[in-house]
C-alpha cells in the first residue's frame, strides 16, 4: 500500500514571500507618513527615536518618529523671527532716511531753480541796460565831436580875424603881454562873443600862458584841462556805466549757472535716495544711501556760499 508523502514547499517560495512582505512594509511606511505608525508583527520599532506630532490646521493628525540629534524646527523659529525683525527695522530706517533726503532734495532743487531764474532775469536786465548805456554813450560822443568841431572852427576864425586886423593896423584888442580885450566893431570881438560857454574858460586859460611869446605854452585851448565839454563827460560816464552793467550781467550769468549745477546735484541726491529703497542687497543699498547723504551735504555747503536774489 503506497502512501502519498506531503509535497514539500520549495525554498524559492519562502524567499518570494519574505521579499513581498518587506516590500509591503516599505510601501506602507512611504505612503502613510502622517498617520500613526502600524505595529506589524515581526518588525521592531525604531530604537532611539522620538515621536513628533504633525499638526495641520492646529489638529493632530498623527505622529512620525524623529531621530535624536536632529535640530528641532521649533528651536529655529524664534531666531528666524528675530533676524526678520532686525532686517525689517533696518529697512524702515533706510526708508525714513531716503524719504527725508527725497523731500529735502526736492525742496532745494526747487529753490535752486528759482534762484537760477532770478539771476537769469538780472543778467537779461543788466545786458539790456548796458546796451542802452552804450547807445547813449555813442550819441553823447557824437554830439561832443560835433560841438568840438564848432569850437575849433570858431577858434581858427578868431585867429584869422586877429591876424587880418593886425596886418590892417587896426586895434584887435590883443595886448603885447598876451591878454585880450575885445574891441567893439571888430571881427575878432564878434567871433569871441559867439564862443560856446565851454570854450571860453579854456580860451582864457590858454591866453594866460602867453602863447604868442612862450614856445612852451599849449598850442591850442583844446588841450587845456579847462576844456571839458559836457557831452564828452556824458559819453564817458555812460560808457563806464555800460562796462559795470556788463560785469554785473556776467556775474549774474555765472550765478545762474551755479544754481543750475546745484539743481543737477540735488536731482542726483533724489535719484540715489530713491534707488536705495529698491535694492535688496544691503551693501549696495548702504553705498547708494551714503553717496546720497554725502552729495547732499557737499551741495548744501557749496550752495550756501552762492549769492541770493529775492
Amino acid at each position: 500500500m503506497s502512501s502519498e508523502a506531503p509535497s514539500a514547499v520549495p525554498p524559492t517560495a519562502h524567499a518570494d514571500g519574505s521579499a513581498r512582505w518587506v516590500l509591503a512594509v516599505l510601501l506602507m511606511r512611504l505612503t502613510l507618513p502622517l498617520v500613526s505608525p502600524v505595529r506589524l508583527p515581526g518588525v521592531p520599532p525604531c530604537r532611539g527615536a522620538k515621536r513628533q506630532v504633525i499638526r495641520h490646521d492646529d489638529r493632530a493628525v498623527g505622529t512620525v518618529p524623529q531621530p535624536q540629534g536632529r535640530s528641532r524646527v521649533s528651536a529655529e523659529k524664534p531666531s528666524g523671527r528675530v533676524a526678520s525683525t532686525g532686517r525689517s527695522e533696518v529697512s524702515r530706517r533706510v526708508e525714513v532716511l531716503a524719504t527725508a533726503l527725497l523731500a529735502l532734495a526736492t525742496l532745494v532743487t526747487a529753490w535752486s531753480a528759482f534762484q537760477s531764474t532770478k539771476w537769469s532775469g538780472v543778467m537779461s536786465n543788466s545786458y539790456a541796460a548796458a546796451s542802452a548805456a552804450r547807445a547813449e554813450s555813442t550819441r553823447a560822443s557824437n554830439e561832443a565831436g560835433q560841438l568840438q568841431i564848432v569850437d575849433v572852427t570858431s577858434f581858427t576864425s578868431w585867429v584869422d580875424a586877429i591876424a587880418d586886423e593886425t596886418r590892417a593896423g587896426k586895434d584887435s584888442g590883443l595886448a603885447v603881454d598876451g591878454t585880450y580885450s575885445p574891441v567893439d566893431g571888430t571881427q575878432s570881438a564878434f567871433l569871441y562873443a559867439r564862443f560856446r560857454p565851454e570854450l571860453v574858460p579854456a580860451f582864457d586859460a590858454w591866453l594866460a600862458h602867453d602863447p604868442l611869446h612862450d614856445p612852451s605854452a599849449p598850442t591850442t585851448p583844446f588841450v587845456m584841462d579847462e576844456y571839458h565839454p559836457e557831452a564828452r563827460a556824458v559819453a564817458e560816464s555812460e560808457l563806464e556805466r555800460a562796462e559795470k552793467l556788463s560785469v554785473t550781467a556776467q556775474r549774474a550769468n555765472q550765478n545762474g549757472d551755479n544754481y543750475v549745477l546745484m539743481s543737477i546735484m540735488f536731482a542726483a541726491v533724489a535719484l540715489f535716495a530713491g534707488l536705495s529703497t529698491k535694492l535688496v542687497h544691503r551693501a549696495a543699498r548702504s553705498v547708494l544711501l551714503g553717496a546720497a547723504v554725502v552729495l547732499f551735504a557737499v551741495a548744501t555747503v557749496v550752495g550756501l556760499t552762492f549769492p541770493k536774489q529775492f
